[in-house]
């Protein structure tokens, strides 16, 4: 129960981390591209 609920909030910190990186760098372009694509694929 412990390991899923970790590797979750492991993913999470990744993910925001990885789209505020991703805003910075493309602007006004990733937040098109993020109303288009929903997160999960």
């Amino acid at each position: 129960m412990v390991a899923p609920l970790f590797m979750l909030a492991v993913a999470r910190l990744h993910i925001d981390f990885e789209e505020e990186q991703l805003r910075k760098h493309f602007g006004l372009e990733w937040k098109h591209y993020e109303q288009r694509v929903r997160r999960w694929l």
